[in-house]
Order: C-alpha cells, then structure tokens, then sequence
C-alpha cells in the first residue's frame, strides 16, 4: 500500500479546501506543522488554520497555509462557543474540517460543520490505561506512532515516517537579522551559543533550580557562551544580556533558537520549537515518557531520562510526586554537559 494513500479514493476529489483545528497547547500546535506540510506537498492542499489567539504566529510565513483564525478566550466559554460554532461553519462551508484536538470544544464546534469531517485518534483509553498497569502490549501499541503520526492518521491510511512530518517553522530573513544584535556577549558573530530553556508548565516536569544554576557555572568556566529563553519566573542573578525570560515572542523566541548550537530544556513547548527550526536539542524528561509520543527525532537530538519504574506517572506531568520527583532528581549536570559537548563536537567549528 502506498503511504501517501488516503483513507478513503474520493477524499481528494471532495474537496481542496481544508480547514485543521488544534486550539492548544504550544508544543502540540507546532506538531501539527509538519503534518500540514506533508499534506500540502503530497496532494497540493492549502489550509485555513483554527487555534488559540497567541499561537496564530507558528503558521505565519508557511505556504500550506492560506488563513489564520484565533480564537479568543471568550469565544470558546460555554455560552458562545455555540454561536463560536455557526459563524465558523457559515464561513467554511463544504471546507474538510481535519480536528487534530478532539476535545470537547473542538467536537461542539463540528457538530454545525457544513462539510467532512476527519478527526485523530487521540488513544486516551490506551493512555490511561497504561498509566494504570505499566502493560507491554499497551506501551507497544503506543510507541507504534508518534503524535504527528496519530495527528495524519485522520487522513492517511498508512502513515509516513516520522522524520517527514517533523514540525517546520519558517522564519523571515530580517525576523533572524534582528535578533544577530541581542549577541552582545559573543566574542564573534559564528561563535557557538548554548540555550537554555529551564522552565516548565508543570512542576514536575521541572529540573530542580541548582542543576540550571551548576550548567550556567560549567558553561561559563569553560567559556561556552549561554542564554536563556522562556516564560516564567526568572533564575536570579543572571546577567541581563543573557538572559530573554519573558522578553520575546514566539517567533522572536525561534529566531534565538535557530542562532543557538543546541537547546537544553525539558518536555516543553520551546523543545518542538527548536526542533521546528532545525536546532538540535538535549531534552530532559522525567514524568512523562516515549510512550505519550512526543520525544524529538532521536537520531538528531539527545534524550536523558532516568530509569525509574514508576515513569510515565501522568498524561501531562502535573500529577503529585510521592518520591519527591526522583526522575528529574537523578539526571546530574554532567550528564547534561557531557550532552552539550557532543552535539557540539558534531558541529564544523
């Protein structure tokens, strides 16, 4: 079977009008990028993007992509997603609505759809179960796909690999050109620069303050230039040309990252950023797992996670840790130094 083949013959032939939906959070909307793209280059599609006001930027510059709507807030509370709903319908009809969220809100929105609709296998009751018994048939089955595999799935009968779904993210010349003038601390404009990314929507998610603070001291004695991005409670102390805590956009955020050699973050909506941009990353996970699908291609990048029997604990890395977050405790500076210094023994000089 060939693995650009849809579902169903006819649904090229419906429409060439698509309409994709995922409302949030950072990181699964930037998954849906490279999904897009595949499609875009495979059967020539063009698509009106659905998400969340603050994340329309990720599809700016992108061909595959024809129009942009975000959704406030107060357009997606209970009393006027309905109406939400039927404008959204009245303006799209007999567009292919493709819901890569599939949650409540996203499926009240499909009910007044005007057009096919195609929704991804989001695969909760795998997941939770999973959670539950630790059981190898399950986590076998969940590491079949990853979420931009699941995410095609809607469509595709059989879907590709996933390095041709890697997410993308397309800057414009003067968006890199702007931020060369942020590197003021760097001795040259093509000296090696090291992110560093150390925040977490969750806490567990979280590497604890003092291993952050210990790379910063490494990095530095070793002459390694360093900055930080993110949003977040700022690390104290830290000299303000280094650091872009709560100063940049998205894509000002991305045009940082592309400058960078490598990334060193957590689970966390700037590690698909970076790799959306092509920056190789060194991705700390501890509550969460491969299993959930959301690693970064592995053959690029550098996962480090510590082999605790109770990992994956929770969907989201948000649960209460019993045994004070041993996962995120066991993984040491120099394992991430070590890290560091191989992604960057890869690069020319």
């Amino acid at each position: 079977m060939d693995k650009n083949e849809l579902y169903s013959t006819t649904i090229k032939s419906i429409t060439k009008n698509w309409v994709v939906i995922r409302l949030s959070a950072l990181g699964d909307v930037v998954l849906t990028t490279g999904v897009i793209h595949y499609w875009y280059t495979h059967f020539n599609w063009k698509f009106t993007i659905i998400t969340q006001e603050g994340l329309t930027s990720i599809f700016e510059n992108n061909p595959a992509v024809q129009n942009i709507i975000a959704l406030t807030k107060e357009q997606l509370l209970p009393k006027h997603i309905i109406s939400t709903a039927r404008s959204l319908a009245n303006h799209h009809k007999n567009y292919g609505l493709i819901d890569l969220h599939g949650t409540l809100k996203t499926r009240l929105i499909s009910l007044l759809w005007r057009g096919p609709i195609y929704r991804y296998s989001k695969m909760s009751f795998e997941r939770r179960l999973f959670l539950l018994t630790k059981n190898r048939l399950l986590k076998k089955r969940l590491n079949k796909w990853t979420v931009p595999q699941r995410y095609i799935y809607a469509l595709n009968t059989l879907p590709p690999t996933p390095d041709q779904l890697t997410p993308i993210i397309l800057l414009h010349k003067k968006e890199e050109d702007k931020v060369k003038n942020y590197f003021t601390f760097l001795e040259s404009p093509e000296q090696k620069v090291v992110a560093i990314h150390p925040y977490a929507t969750h806490i567990n998610k979280a590497w604890n303050t003092n291993s952050w603070y210990n790379i910063i001291e490494h990095l530095t004695s070793e002459k390694i230039p360093w900055f930080i991005i993110g949003q977040g409670t700022p690390l104290k102390n830290i000299p303000p040309q280094h650091d872009f805590t709560n100063k940049t956009s998205i894509r000002e955020t991305c045009a940082l990252l592309k400058r960078a050699a490598v990334l060193v973050t957590g689970d966390s909506g700037p590690m698909h950023l970076a790799t959306a941009i092509k920056t190789p990353v060194i991705a700390l996970f501890g509550p969460t797992t491969k299993d959930w699908g959301f690693f970064p291609p592995e053959d690029a990048n550098i996962i480090l996670e510590a082999n605790i029997p109770c990992r994956p604990c929770s969907l989201h890395g948000d649960k209460k840790c019993p045994i004070q977050r041993k996962c995120m405790e066991e993984l040491t500076p120099i394992q991430v130094m070590n890290a560091i210094k191989k992604i960057l023994a890869r690069q020319p000089s």
